[in-house]
Parts: structure tokens; C-alpha cells; sequence
């Protein structure tokens, strides 16, 4: 009762043991990252250059380790990749520990630990998918966002407070919770030990195959890149054309994990009743669309209601995006599913910057916001397309299973068939390893 006051939902048994190891990954994934580039200029006297370039290396290894980390999970489980990236996440930090470690292995380090994040987290969404029916994916999606989150707010302040007394404080930090996180994995649910590809092809072909899925791809870029627009292209415009100081813009920047933690089960269940495909555009459009106002006015009140759309848009869309994926996934294929739409995301954060710094310089920061809008335009399309697709997929399975006429109605559909929720729900909601599903608590 107590969390469904604070945060307005409720969260299934079944998925707190994720949500646990999420938690604490989280506070040990945005400490590390919020401090590596200061630690490496101000305490090693790296070179900026050197340094964007090692941050670019460890994006190109996240696009390769959200791909990896849904394939293998589904072919040995997701308990055994969740604790194996636990430990690496655990043991590869403790490195920055060594006195005088040479600046070469600090960016190692960095793409290490690029590379094993997506590895983690795409098979702990592919976990929770696995644990929740499609009628309540989102939901559970959410509070996944809402642990994130915390952490993305907590790591970020608790390793300011470290570094105010030493840096080997915050790395020894971000080793102990990585330790919290991989017991937590430990006692993840029997189901999360067991190979969700029986009988699936070791091929990765389904995938090209599965026109629905490459259109969520595109879309997925194209959501990505207007979110991105809030963390590297807004505090760009803001503080270089707008003159708000960056400790302004930290505090903006602040108020998105808040709005997060606080409303996104309630936005979730408020929204419930919307069709997935007008949600997800409708959130792609709100992330991209505002900024344009900052050509009229960027007083402070107005840009708080800009971040507010977007993260309002954000809300409506992130939970939705992965239940989709989710639910689209064959049997035996739904971690490599979602680790194709995690790739996705992170192509669409390298494109944000890339492009959109281009036409910043080429075209002002006008031209900059109309690229976005475009992007969120063609995104959100994308997204209808893509629901639209799979909505006719189900009518065609509904029409083929139509003759058998099942005396058992539990035995009428299939995962295939019943793959993205639209307000259907199967007679006996089963999971992977065929028993029923847990219903999720109120």
C-alpha cells in the first residue's frame, strides 16, 4: 500500500527479485558514468579528444552487447547472463583502483563497461517480459523506469558526495552495489535458469524476415533520437544560445528522474485504456515537438513546461516501446527481439548528436529543432505503421485458427499469434517454461 502511494501503482511479486538487481545496477551504472570523463581529464590529465573518442567506442560496443545479451539469454537463460554481467560489471571498476594505471586501460574500463551494460539490461527486460502477460507488460515496463531512474538520480548524488573526499571512494562505491546487484541476481526465479529456444533456429533470419520488427527498429531510432534531444542537444541550445548556466541546467535536468520516480505507474495506468499505437506516437511527437518554442521565448518558466512535455512524452512512450517489442518476439527469440530495439536506441543517441549538432552549425538552432521534429514525425509514423501491421497479423491468425474450433479455449492461441496485446488477452496466460503465468498483484 505504501508504494502504491508513493509512486501510484502496484508491483508484481514475481518481478521484484529484477527489480532489486535492476535498483542497485542502476546506482552503480549513472555513478560510473556521470564521473568517468571528469576523473579522466582533471585527475589524469587525459586528452579531450581521447576521451570522446573512448565514449564513442563505448557506444559502438553497447550497439554489439545489446545484440549479444538477448541471444545468448535466450539460448541458456536470463539468470545465467544477468549474474555473469553482475560480476564483470563488479570486478571491471575495481581496476581504476590501481595506483597509476596507465590512462589507455581507463578507457578499457569504459568500454567494458559499455559493452556489458545492454548485455544486462536487455536481458533483464527479456526476463521481465517473461514473467508478466502482455496485458500487463507496461505496467510492469514502468516501474522498470521508475527503479532506473532512482538510480539515475541517487548515483549521480551520492558520487558527488564521495569525490568530495576522494575518488578511490567512489569507485570502491560503485563496486559494493555492483556486488548488491549481482546478489540480487542470485535470487532471481527458478524460470529466469531455464533456455527460452527450444525448437527456435539458431538463424538470426526471422528477424530481417519480420517486417513488423524492422519497422519498429526504424521507429526506434527515430523515438531515441528525440529523446536524446533533452540530454545532449537541449543543454547545448540552452546554455550556449539562451545564456542559462549549466547549475541551472542541472537542476532542469534533475526534475526528469524526479517526474519519473513520482507519476510514471500512474501516467501508465491512466493511459491504459489508450491504444498502443496513437501512445507511442503521441509520445515520440511530445519528446520532439516543443522545443521549437525556445525561437520565441526561453524564459525559465517556458522551458520547465518544454521538459515537461518531454518527459511526459517520455512516460507515454518508453514502457510501450518495449512491451511492443515484447509481445512481437517468437517463441524462443524474445531477447534477441529486445535486444535488437536496445540496439536501436543506442543508434539513435550516436545519430542525435551527430546530426543534430551538424545542422545546429549549418542552420542555427532552428534548423536543429526542425531536424528533430522531422525525425519525431517519421518516428511516430513509423510506430502506427508497425502496430497497424501487427493488429493485421493477429486478424489473419484469428481467421486461420477459426476452423479448429478448440473445445479448450485455453488452447486457441499461441505465442506467435498472440503476439502484441491490443486489448486481447489469452484464456490462460502461460510462461516461458509452460506453466501460468503469475497474475500480477493489485
Amino acid at each position: 500500500m505504501t508504494f502504491r502511494r508513493l509512486f501510484g501503482g502496484d508491483v508484481d511479486a514475481a518481478i521484484k527479485p529484477v527489480l532489486f538487481s535492476v535498483g542497485f545496477g542502476a546506482l552503480g551504472q549513472f555513478a560510473f558514468f556521470a564521473f568517468f570523463a571528469i576523473w579522466a581529464l582533471s585527475v589524469r590529465g587525459a586528452e579531450a579528444t581521447e576521451v570522446g573518442l573512448a565514449y564513442t567506442c563505448s557506444a559502438l560496443a553497447a550497439v554489439a552487447g545489446s545484440l549479444l545479451g538477448g541471444r545468448v539469454s535466450d539460448r541458456i537463460g536470463r539468470q545465467p547472463v544477468i549474474v555473469f554481467a553482475s560480476i564483470v560489471q563488479m570486478v571491471t571498476p575495481a581496476a581504476l583502483l590501481v595506483p597509476e594505471l596507465p590512462v589507455e586501460a581507463a578507457y578499457g574500463v569504459l568500454v567494458v563497461m559499455g559493452f556489458i551494460q545492454p548485455v544486462r539490461g536487455t536481458s533483464q527486460r527479456a526476463l521481465l517480459a517473461d514473467l508478466i502477460d502482455d496485458d500487463h507488460r507496461e505496467e510492469a515496463f514502468g516501474a522498470f523506469r521508475v527503479v532506473l531512474n532512482a538510480g539515475a538520480t541517487l548515483g549521480p548524488l551520492g558520487g558527488a558526495l564521495l569525490i568530495t573526499w576522494r575518488w578511490d571512494a567512489l569507485f570502491a562505491a560503485i563496486v559494493v552495489v555492483y556486488a548488491f546487484s549481482l546478489v540480487a541476481a542470485l535470487r532471481l526465479p527458478e524460470s529466469a535458469r531455464r533456455s527460452q529456444a527450444a525448437g527456435a533456429a539458431p538463424s538470426l533470419a526471422p528477424l530481417i524476415r519480420d517486417a513488423a520488427l524492422m519497422t519498429v527498429f526504424a521507429a526506434t531510432i527515430g523515438g531515441w533520437f528525440a529523446y536524446s534531444a533533452f540530454e545532449l542537444l537541449a543543454p547545448i541550445a540552452l546554455t550556449q544560445s539562451h545564456g542559462i548556466a549549466p547549475a541551472t541546467w542541472g537542476v532542469l535536468f534533475a526534475m526528469n528522474p524526479i517526474v519519473i520516480v513520482a507519476l510514471q505507474l500512474r501516467v501508465t495506468r491512466w493511459t491504459a485504456r489508450v491504444p498502443r499505437g496513437r501512445k507511442l506516437a503521441a509520445g515520440v511527437l511530445l519528446m520532439a515537438s516543443p522545443y521549437l518554442a525556445l525561437e520565441v521565448s526561453a524564459a525559465l518558466a517556458v522551458v520547465v513546461v518544454i521538459l515537461l512535455l518531454v518527459v511526459l512524452g517520455e512516460m507515454l512512450w518508453a514502457p510501450a516501446s518495449e512491451a511492443l517489442v515484447a509481445g512481437m518476439a517468437p517463441p524462443g527469440l524474445r531477447g534477441v527481439y529486445l535486444g535488437t530495439a536496445n540496439a536501436a536506441s543506442w543508434t539513435g543517441m550516436a545519430l542525435a548528436p551527430a546530426v543534430g549538432l551538424q545542422a545546429r552549425a549549418a542552420f542555427g538552432d532552428a534548423g536543429m529543432w526542425i531536424v528533430v521534429l522531422a525525425v519525431g514525425v517519421g518516428g511516430a509514423a513509423l510506430y502506427l505503421l508497425a502496430c497497424r501491421r501487427v493488429e493485421s497479423s493477429l486478424q489473419e491468425s484469428a481467421r486461420d485458427r477459426a476452423p479448429l474450433r478448440h473445445a479448450d479455449p485455453a488452447h486457441a492461441g499461441d505465442a506467435r499469434s498472440d503476439r502484441v496485446g491490443s486489448g486481447r488477452r489469452r484464456a490462460e496466460a502461460r510462461g516461458p517454461d509452460g506453466q501460468p503465468a503469475r497474475a500480477p498483484s493489485r
